[in-house]
């Protein structure tokens, strides 16, 4: 009788029953993308445990390896891998695509983990793919998107508590979860708060839209579920898995929005959570409240933090048992929220018994001196001003106690009724430490100009000085839909934003000290100075000049090259002048915002239009019939998006909108301007303001505050020659 002949396939199904994974390719796909010509990108066995990559190469018994496994190897993304060849008679393991000589024998996944990666590894790319996949595939298999995040995290929780899942069909998925969730949760020995979470996941996983899901549909998103959690430590011990995991919930939550308001939830960034537990001066020691708690980030994150601060000799199993029932409270309205905010603490290690899902005004007296450390990021633009909750939960807070809060940076900018009504009082209890301007693309997608208020709870301390902080740039850029520390700037930063706050160690650009600050003052370092540079290199001078010309062309504006005459000539000196000694405003623009139809086209018949724009000169387009006028005049930028704080000299005919503040020189400086010196001061005003100004923070006055540089004679007056002469030797200034 013959042996039965034992192909490929049958080797990968012996290979994968061995390692006890799942494979996540039949040896079809495409897991790589190839980077030369010729290279292999379907292995054979593809699979995912605790952070490692298992990669196989199989062949039929005694057939030969070709080498496709070290094409795998060079294209897998993930730093921590076990390659393999396997034919049945032969085994080549490769850890970190270096031979083990000593690997001759097939083992499981626990050996190859206990052996190679002893601790598990975090991927922050991989995870944040899978957060994109698995949206798709919840909206693919038709389940309602409110399920989504809650059933990721049950299933969540019944990995990390070994809980076994039946994977024959989505009613078995969910059964053996909602058994799963109530041996967790056993409810004699929960107390009722968490009694009310276990039920809100129960009448979850009862929905209509999961029980309709196909067998096939709900496998596939247990398997991705599995991937995340194999690629997210979230142990007491290792820090970076907490920022993992909340950054995966904010992702998958924003992939898996169906409309714009809810892609428009503001998610407070692990890094800046991380820095505002900092500014505040937790401790172990402290009871840390977040009244509107959302996800449970502020907590989360400080509940990592005070296990790191567990010293050797505590006992570390009561030490954070102590943390997790007695020193962190978060309360939230929203049940969908609270019981995220559950799942997530609990997935950090608990701390869930003190979530209570409740409106905050309602609640708070009953935690009257009860904590003395508050984080938060109250809900913008609701019916409740953002500093009513600011007011409310300081007043409830023990005296010395400090409160750090994001809030939108019209709340202190000192012109709105209800938030000086609301200042006022929080300034008769607490003293403002400092105030943190944070970067307008802080929140993407979602557009929110926000800082940070540090509130010291001090009935002895009134007045005295507020450090105002520039922290506009915190390292991070927007890259593939996300931001991203993509040059890995944070860490630095974070330190001198420590040290400034903490140690009073700042230059220029990084604070400004204010005495006696009044609600009725602009309580922004960008309201009294610039994170802006004061000097200016020639190729900033030439490339405004460029765009000016170019915007000319575009409006079909004659130019006539002239013949300039320019001198040899170098200042004495520079010397720093107030903005607002030097222009004075006119008045706003009176047109209303461009159509978008109109945007960029050019109606030669029109008058030049400034918008807010940072490019071609401010002007968006062309206006027949304008309202007003104006010409040789200077237009700064005063709110928008886009070009908020570029400031242009217009010596043509023009009109603007309300975004737009006419300003001139005073009136004794003009006789002394050429156009070309009005270029020069201009461009510098620019370059100072550019940026300092948004959606979230408008000016309606020359700022008073903020300082240029300026080249000087001899006598100390202000060199316009040398100023004039600068611009006259860029290249295409003739055609001025």
């Amino acid at each position: 009788m013959s042996k039965k002949k034992i192909y490929e396939f049958d080797i990968v199904l012996e290979f994968t029953h061995k390692l006890g994974l799942p494979n996540k390719t039949d040896g079809s796909l495409f897991i790589y993308k190839s980077t030369s010509k010729g290279q292999s990108t379907k292995p054979d066995g593809y699979y995912f445990y605790e952070g490692i990559t298992f990669i196989l190469d199989a062949k039929s018994p005694h057939a030969k390896f070709s080498g496709q496994i070290f094409d795998y190897m060079k294209l897998e993304s993930n730093e921590n891998f076990i390659g393999f060849e396997y034919n049945q008679k032969e085994l080549h393991c490769y850890v970190n695509g270096k031979l083990q000589e000593d690997e001759l024998i097939l083992h499981d996944k626990e050996y190859y983990r206990a052996k190679y990666f002893p601790k598990k590894i975090n991927n922050e790319t991989i995870v944040n793919k899978s957060a994109k996949k698995l949206a798709n595939l919840f909206r693919n298999a038709r389940v309602d998107k409110q399920m989504n995040v809650p059933f990721i995290g049950a299933v969540i929780l019944c990995m990390k508590f070994n809980v076994d899942l039946d994977l024959s069909s989505t009613q078995t998925i969910l059964n053996s979860i909602k058994i799963g969730i109530n041996t967790i949760l056993d409810d004699n020995k929960i107390n009722i708060v968490k009694k009310q979470k276990k039920e809100f996941i129960l009448r979850m996983l009862g929905d209509s839209t999961l029980k309709r899901a196909k067998d096939e549909d709900c496998y596939k998103i247990i398997q991705e579920i599995s991937t995340i959690y194999n690629f997210i430590n979230i142990s007491a011990d290792d820090y970076k898995g907490h920022d993992i995991m909340n950054n995966f919930l904010k992702v998958f939550r924003r992939w898996n929005s169906a409309n714009s308001n809810e892609k428009g939830e503001v998610f407070t960034p692990d890094h800046i959570a991380n820095l505002m537990y900092q500014l505040a001066h937790c401790s172990k020691n402290n009871t840390i409240l977040d009244p509107t708690c959302g996800s449970g980030t502020f907590l989360t994150n400080a509940m990592a933090h005070m296990f790191n601060e567990i010293g050797e000799f505590e006992d570390l199993h009561e030490a954070q048992k102590n943390i997790k029932e007695g020193h962190l409270i978060g309360i939230e309205s929203n049940e969908f929220n609270v019981t995220l905010a559950g799942i997530n603490m609990m997935l950090h290690g608990d701390g869930s018994s003190c979530l209570y899902y409740d409106n905050c005004f309602s609640i708070l007296p009953k935690f009257k001196n009860m904590y003395d450390r508050v984080l938060m990021n109250p809900p913008f633009s609701q019916s409740d001003a953002e500093l009513k909750f600011v007011y409310e939960t300081l007043k409830y807070m023990k005296e010395g106690g400090y409160l750090a809060s994001i809030l939108p940076k019209s709340c202190v900018k000192g012109s709105i009724a209800t938030n000086i009504e609301y200042l006022e009082k929080i300034f008769a209890i607490a003293h403002l430490e400092a105030v943190v301007s944070l970067p307008r693309d802080l929140f993407y997608p979602v557009g929110a100009d926000t800082c940070i208020i540090i509130l010291h709870k001090d009935k002895d301390k009134k007045g005295g000085d507020t450090l105002l902080i520039n922290g506009l740039d915190d390292g991070f850029c927007v890259t593939n839909e996300s931001r991203i520390d993509v040059n890995n700037r944070w860490e630095e930063i974070h330190k001198s934003l420590l040290d400034t706050f903490l140690n009073h160690h700042f230059d220029e650009f990084r604070a400004i000290k204010k005495s006696n600050l009044s609600p009725y003052n602009e309580l922004l370092f960008e309201a009294y100075s610039s994170h802006r540079p004061v000097d200016i290199s020639q190729e900033v001078f030439a490339r405004y000049i460029r765009e000016n010309i170019a915007a000319k062309i575009l409006c079909n504006m004659p130019l006539c090259a002239k013949q300039l005459c320019t001198k040899n000539i170098s200042p004495n000196t520079y010397k720093r002048f107030l903005i607002s000694d030097l222009i004075e405003k006119i008045e706003k623009g009176k047109e209303k915002s461009i159509d978008r139809k109109l945007e960029n086209k050019y109606d030669l018949s029109g008058i030049p239009l400034i918008v807010a724009k940072k490019d071609n000169n401010g002007i968006g387009g062309m206006k027949a019939h304008p309202k007003h006028t104006y010409s040789d005049k200077i237009c700064i930028i005063s709110g928008g998006d886009g070009g908020g704080g570029k400031t242009y000299y217009c010596d043509f005919e023009f009109c603007a909108t309300g975004f737009v503040m006419i300003c001139d020189f005073k009136e004794e400086l003009k006789s002394k301007l050429d156009k070309y010196a009005k270029y020069y001061i201009a461009i510098i005003i620019s370059e100072r303001l550019y940026k300092t100004i948004g959606h979230g923070r408008t000016i309606s006055e020359v700022p008073c505050e903020i300082d240029i540089k300026l080249p000087i004679d001899s006598t100390g007056e202000m060199d316009f020659a040398f100023m004039s002469n600068s611009i006259k030797g860029l290249k295409f200034a003739e055609f001025l």
